[in-house]
């Protein structure tokens, strides 16, 4: 369905959507009027209703598809979502939109650096700097672009940029924290990384990093019990399984430690399947088969937030197909 189709169409279409999927009777009414959606968009966002706020700013896209308030919103939602690229797409449009935006400059910066595209980050947030200057995120992502680029140098001057706002921020931390791993400074390694952790304890990439840390101090007996909650509470990623089984392997604890790796393994074919079925989509949105596949893989990973997203367009644009049926009522479920 193009954005110039009907509006009897599309509202027709995504009112089934939200049926199929779930929505509450309340926000399959306010479909009906872009106006209406967008506000239910707004008020699910702001109490963390992700994949609702989604769909209902979906629906108020295709009426405004240039409004940049609105592109700002989805984009938020698709990043709390973890859907990346079209959460950059709405920033870009965003910005297209208002080309001095120094917010929207620096999200899709962010965007790309999550996306781990870090040259083309490190690019975007070098101009957001120059559009954001009282603003110090812009500073601190293109440090950690550059410190995935392998320019320790370059992303300590950037951080030391950043001044107080770096020294506060947990992510700024962890970045200082594997700059000192990568010189074989553990002493400073753990204080960074142990300071970001006291600032958000529950962050996974602290975590980890804490652990790959203490491994090499030698102290991997003393990791293992947060790797292993860690593991139990992120199952079905594999950056976590591989630090887990390499704590348990260090800590003689020899078949527990294979089998993670195995896990690991395992876990590692799932995510890079699933990211060539999203590359593959990207370019060909309208391949089904794809996108039940796609749909199906994320199930499996424990991902049904994410999936029914994913869904929407096979139930906007094929109905009656009953394979589409089947996953949207094992999504519901």
């Amino acid at each position: 369905m193009s954005r110039t189709s009907s509006p009897a169409g599309w509202i027709a279409a995504l009112t089934l959507v939200a049926s199929l999927l779930g929505a509450s009777p309340a926000a399959r009414s306010q479909g009906a009027d872009p106006e209406a959606a967008f506000q239910a968009g707004v008020q699910a966002l702001r109490a963390g209703q992700v994949y609702d706020a989604i769909e209902r700013l979906r629906l108020a896209e295709l009426a405004r598809p240039d409004d940049p308030q609105l592109q700002v919103l989805l984009g938020q939602a698709h990043l709390a979502a973890g859907l990346w690229v079209p959460a950059r797409r709405n920033f870009e449009a965003a910005l297209a939109a208002d080309p001095g935006d120094g917010l929207a400059a620096f999200m899709v910066g962010y965007t790309l650096y999550l996306s781990a595209r870090y040259p083309e980050a490190e690019e975007a947030l070098a101009r957001a700097q120059t559009m954001a200057r009282d603003n110090p995120n812009p500073t601190i992502y293109r440090a950690l672009a550059l410190l995935r680029l392998g320019q320790l140098d370059e992303a300590e001057l950037q951080l030391d940029l950043a001044g107080r706002a770096a020294r506060d921020d947990p992510a700024a931390l962890r970045g200082l924290a594997e700059i000192a791993l990568a010189r074989d400074d553990l002493e400073a390694a753990l204080g960074h990384a142990a300071a970001a952790a006291s600032r958000a304890p529950t962050d996974v990439e602290t975590r980890i990093l804490l652990g790959q840390i203490q491994l090499r101090r030698g102290e991997a007996a003393a990791a293992l019990p947060d790797l292993e909650r860690l593991a139990n509470e992120h199952s079905n990623r594999s950056d976590v399984l591989y630090v887990y089984s390499q704590v348990l392997l260090r800590s003689g604890r020899r078949e527990a430690g294979r089998q993670a790796v195995e896990r690991f393994r395992t876990q590692k074919a799932v995510e890079e399947r699933i990211r060539l079925l999203e590359a593959e989509l990207s370019v060909d949105p309208g391949n089904l088969e794809r996108r039940l596949d796609l749909v199906e893989a994320l199930l499996s990973n424990g991902q049904p937030g994410t999936a029914r997203i994913h869904l929407g367009p096979a139930v906007r644009d094929h109905p009656g197909d009953p394979r589409v049926q089947t996953l949207a009522d094992r999504v519901r479920r």
